[in-house]
């Protein structure tokens, strides 16, 4: 189906105009051809909502998007009813991918009629579990606010989709064991630091108490008694009575990579962002244990090299006095430097001659 280019109309309908009504007609007549028109999508993808789940299991998977979302799930399927149950691998879709790609009209998503929260399922792929498929607004009323999914993070998911990024969840949701996730923060700082360093942080973190209290108790000078060593620096926590990692809203929720990172399913590397999403209508702003417990959670990153800029050195200014032989005792300067010719006098003498003998 093509969107028809009607013509123009008038300003003010004439009473009694034949060919205004004739041309208003054909407009109507081919708006409604349009409408009829079957959508036609080449790589359109079928799967079946489980509500129970909180998951959208694809049959065939069609498309590039399925390199970055989906995860593989094995569970018990009967696909009738005297039939006994089996394991089956499916390709499972999270609220946020499942309800990205019914948006964006490449996933054909039906709902289960069952209503089996247990993870044994009977459904038939054929059928696809429902008399039409789910609509749009359907499948926002479905997937909103399951497995933490809240509308704001949903836009910023279908935002950084459509850009190009990769995006995943950084915790791997309930009773998805195999769901991907990148190695933690801590292997990846072990993988560049030397066995030596290693060695001699662990020596530190065992024989720091010892000494301190060897220091505050054993010896006995009075003056190491009276003072009180605290730790401080970046690398020390924070002391305060509060534990806030369980219940402050700053929490990292997406790991995202550039649009040009080699990433891979079942390895993912290390995410280059970490994103917190919140409701800024309802959260207030974070206090220092919250910020503190956020950023403990996060990889120390070193601060990028400054940039190489390709600019060209300034050349020297000229000296003042540059001449073209080397002053008298000066020593050094360019080997190379061949030193001034002889003045030849011998043509000069010659005429000095010649002028005393006319004399």
């Amino acid at each position: 189906p093509v969107i028809p280019r009607r013509g123009e109309k008038e300003f003010e309908p004439a009473p009694g105009s034949g060919l205004q009504e004739y041309s208003l007609a054909r407009s109507r007549e081919a708006m409604v051809n349009a409408l009829k028109g079957v959508r036609g999508i080449k790589s359109i993808t079928y799967g079946l909502w489980r509500p129970g789940l909180a998951r959208a299991q694809v049959f065939q998977a069609r498309g590039i998007h399925f390199n970055t979302m989906g995860h593989s799930m094995r569970r018990l399927v009967s696909y009738l009813p005297s039939e006994k149950p089996r394991v089956i691998s499916f390709l499972e879709l999270l609220p946020e991918e499942a309800l990205y790609l019914v948006e964006r009209g490449s996933l054909m998503c039906y709902k289960s009629e069952t209503g089996d929260e247990g993870p044994q399922t009977t459904f038939s792929p054929d059928s696809g579990g429902h008399a039409a498929p789910m609509t749009v607004q359907q499948a926002f009323s479905e997937m909103i606010g399951r497995e933490d999914l809240t509308l704001e993070r949903y836009e910023c998911y279908a935002y950084l989709k459509r850009l190009g990024f990769v995006v995943t969840r950084s915790v791997a949701p309930p009773n998805t064991p195999s769901f991907p996730l990148p190695p933690p923060p801590k292997l990846a700082e072990e993988q560049n630091t030397p066995i030596l360093k290693r060695i001699y942080i662990w020596l530190r973190s065992v024989l720091r108490a010892p000494l301190l209290h060897l220091i505050t108790h054993c010896l006995p000078a009075t003056i190491f008694r009276t003072l009180r060593i605290i730790p401080a620096g970046h690398a020390e926590p924070l002391r305060t009575g509060r534990d806030v990692r369980s219940s402050t809203p700053y929490q990292v929720f997406y790991h995202i990579w550039k649009p040009n990172t080699t990433w891979k399913k079942t390895a993912p590397p290390p995410p280059d962002f970490e994103l917190v999403v919140i409701d800024a209508r309802t959260t207030p702003i974070p206090s220092i244990e919250e910020l503190t417990a956020l950023f403990g959670t996060l990889p120390r990153i070193p601060p990028p090299l400054p940039r190489r800029r390709n600019t060209p050195e300034p050349s020297p200014p000229p000296p003042l006095f540059a001449p073209s032989f080397p002053l008298h005792g000066s020593q050094g300067g360019n080997e190379n430097h061949r030193p001034p010719r002889p003045i030849r006098l011998q043509r000069s003498v010659r005429v000095i001659k010649m002028s005393l003998l006319a004399l």
